[in-house]
């Protein structure tokens, strides 16, 4: 009689239990995840040049002496390897002063002044808002620049390429959002833009952004930028720009844990012009003590003439205090400071 055996199941047996065990060591890692209600902390880094290669905007800059994030020889450095992305104005260099830079690094800014420079293959983002267009020389035929009838006046140019630049005459604030706020995001949002010749803003991109909808505050603020065009040789043309946008969530007084500490308030000087007229009264402002150690006033509320509104918003920029706190953390605080004055 034969006898037939059955084929052996241990292979097939030690296959099924191994895939078994891979999924459930695989499944119980997510399902600690969905029963885990602690929330993920989220870390947000400072505003940083490094997260793009561009030249050094004002505001960053503020943000590095305020915040006291690098000595004197790095941010001259720094200047010095990317540039400064637009000329300072006396009232920048007044700022920056105030917010400690000194003589060396005033000089840095002043030498180094940089012109938008594109990544290879233009300023796209993937979304369909990069800009386009011939961003090199901008004379063809062989003629150089300016020449007559070589010129595409019709493609934007770069600042330095223009006879006179485009002059933003209104650049309103983007608003803050509540999501921004209750995270507590803060920093620059960053553009590269073209003001055109009819006096539309085009080809906006992102260079660096920010979350909970801060980037397209920023974007919604810089398409009702009114300028009057830049002109070359005469004529009215398009030009890129970098525009910058600064946001710090703040709390009124009774939303933080703690308020901030005003350690000293200088004192604002008194114009002779007011002397000369016997002005005495008071300059209320509405200020932010930021986060970071910066002052920002965001209006006056009562102001004097000849100088004095002037001579408080200066001094209140010198304020030194310890930021408020909130959720353990610190955070910016809208308060009021007013200044006395008397002949």
């Amino acid at each position: 009689m034969t006898h037939r055996t059955r084929p052996a199941r241990t292979p097939l047996m030690l296959c099924l239990a191994a895939f078994a065990l891979t999924h459930a060591c695989a499944f119980a890692p997510r399902l600690h995840a969905l029963q885990d209600p602690t929330p993920p902390v989220q870390v947000r880094a400072a505003p940083d040049p490094s997260a793009y290669l561009g030249p050094v905007g004002k505001e960053w800059l503020l943000y590095a002496l305020r915040a006291r994030e690098a000595d004197e020889a790095a941010l001259v450095r720094l200047v010095q390897r990317r540039g400064f992305d637009t000329y300072p104005t006396a009232d920048d260099e007044k700022e920056l002063r105030a917010a400690g830079a000194t003589d060396r690094l005033i000089e840095a800014v002043r030498k180094h002044v940089a012109t938008p420079t594109p990544p290879a293959g233009g300023f796209g983002t993937g979304s369909g808002t990069g800009l386009s267009g011939n961003y090199g020389s901008g004379d063809r035929g062989g003629g150089g620049p300016g020449s007559p009838g070589t010129t595409d006046y019709t493609r934007p140019f770069r600042q330095s390429e223009v006879t006179r630049k485009a002059l933003i005459t209104f650049k309103p604030e983007p608003g803050f959002t509540e999501d921004a706020r209750k995270n507590g995001v803060e920093g620059v949002v960053r553009l590269r833009a073209v003001l055109n010749a009819s006096g539309g803003v085009t080809n906006i991109s992102v260079v660096k952004g920010l979350p909970d909808g801060l980037t397209e505050k920023a974007i919604a603020a810089a398409r009702q930028i009114r300028f009057t065009p830049a002109q070359k040789d005469g004529r009215a043309v398009s030009q890129y720009v970098v525009l910058e946008y600064n946001f710090v969530a703040f709390f009124d007084e009774g939303e933080v844990d703690e308020r901030a500490i005003i350690l000293e308030k200088p004192d604002a000087a008194y114009t002779e012009e007011a002397r000369r007229n016997n002005v005495r009264g008071k300059v209320v402002l509405k200020v932010t003590l930021t986060s970071f150690g910066g002052v920002a006033v965001d209006s006056v509320e009562a102001g004097l003439p000849h100088g004095l509104t002037e001579k408080a918003v200066e001094a209140a920029q010198r304020i030194k205090f310890e930021p408020a706190r909130r959720g353990g953390r610190h955070v910016s605080q809208s308060t009021t400071v007013e200044y006395q004055f008397t002949p």
